[in-house]
């Protein structure tokens, strides 16, 4: 019989009676997805799209066959069999149905409001005296509705004038363009010019190597931005939305050299 598994998707955490284990960030989303889809087989394309695409990031297939192989080695250090979560070849991937739990939150909250509901009761209060001398305080009267709409409208200004001053500053990065090269994995954004593409990687690529940067340490490199002889790039040890990734930028002013 298969032990049965509980999963909390808020957490990451992954459980059985004797113990448990906490999964990465990524591992977290893609359980959550399969648990989501359980018993349903779901192509690699499909997977890929849903757990990284939509979010706008853009992984080669090593990374999804190594977050697959994480999964499964977790579920394995639980005791669980190796066939809960299936590869099936070109077809795609399928989880088990009924095997991982998923925890429904608010369950403590419920209990413990439930006993401080009956903690409050009015015979378990207790009168409290104040020992302290009072003495009398004038209040001035507050038009307490006028003061809201006013604190209201100064925080909508407020508000309305940081998204136009700052929503420049802020433009998330696409990667449209991937390639593989002397054991690292490149990445462009979308706006590169594509004429330039092979020829920035090229570059890119030999002087990360006549710098002697280890391809441990910049196994994904992700291009940025390209300006006259200027190369703006970021690598990184894991890919970049892994929560272990360790990155640095770089910028390379130099051209190739045969």
């Amino acid at each position: 019989m298969t032990q049965k598994l509980i999963f909390s998707p808020e957490t990451g955490v992954l459980s059985t009676d004797e113990k448990q284990i906490t999964l990465t960030e990524q591992g977290r989303r893609c359980l959550v997805y399969f648990c989501l889809n359980e018993g349903q087989l779901i192509s690699r394309e499909t997977f890929t799209r849903d757990c990284w695409g939509s979010r706008g990031i853009i992984v080669s297939d090593a990374t999804v066959r190594q977050t697959v192989f994480r999964l499964r080695r977790s579920l394995g250090e639980l005791g669980v069999n190796d066939d809960i979560l299936q590869t099936r070849g070109k077809a795609g991937y399928l989880l088990r149905p009924g095997v991982i739990i998923l925890e429904q939150a608010g369950q403590e909250e419920t209990v413990i409001e439930e006993e401080t509901a009956e903690q409050r009761s009015p015979e378990n209060l207790q009168p409290v005296l104040n020992k302290k001398a009072t003495r009398s305080v004038i209040i001035p009267h507050i038009n307490w509705r006028r003061a809201s709409m006013l604190l209201g409208i100064i925080l909508i200004c407020g508000s309305v004038g940081f998204y136009y001053r700052f929503s420049g500053l802020i433009t998330p990065i696409k990667y449209s363009v991937m390639r593989e090269d002397k054991g690292r994995n490149f990445f462009v954004a979308s706006w590169v010019n594509n004429k330039e593409v092979n020829s920035v990687i090229d570059r890119t690529s030999y002087w990360l190597a006549r710098e002697n940067l280890p391809t441990s340490d910049s196994r994904y490199i992700y291009i940025n931005g390209v300006l006259n002889a200027y190369v703006f790039t970021m690598y990184c040890n894991a890919p970049i939305d892994d929560e272990g990734a360790k990155c640095r930028s770089l910028t390379i002013l130099g051209k190739l050299h045969s």
